[in-house]
């Protein structure tokens, strides 16, 4: 006697994964595997959090790193302060992108939705 497989395959062999609206009707189907694919390039709150903090405690390394260095004297000092305006608007340059890079993948999210 021939059993049925419990998990479901498509003609192709792959594991079907069904994308469903808010009210729960299917949408659209795609492979569990390019579902998870899709999943892990999207980034959370907690990685564009922690990417940010990482971003700032190199800047803020970078900050002491360069006021040691000018303590010496007040022309050494004016050049701290000018590396350190540099690494924090490449910094913010840093953070803006990585936004804007989220920006487009919600939009893509919801597009696909």
């Amino acid at each position: 006697m021939v059993t049925r497989r419990s998990t479901m395959k498509s003609r192709k062999g792959t594991k079907p994964s069904a994308v469903r609206a808010g009210s729960g009707r299917v949408e659209g189907a795609h492979s569990v595997k390019g579902a998870h694919a899709l999943e892990m390039h999207h980034m959370s709150a907690a990685q564009v959090g922690a990417r940010f903090d990482e971003v700032e405690n190199r800047v803020m390394r970078a900050a002491r790193r360069f006021v040691k260095v000018g303590r010496s004297s007040m022309e050494e000092a004016l050049i701290a302060t000018e590396a350190i305006r540099l690494s924090m608007n490449e910094a913010v340059r840093a953070v803006r992108h990585a936004m804007r890079k989220i920006a487009k993948q919600v939009t893509a999210a919801a597009q696909s939705v």
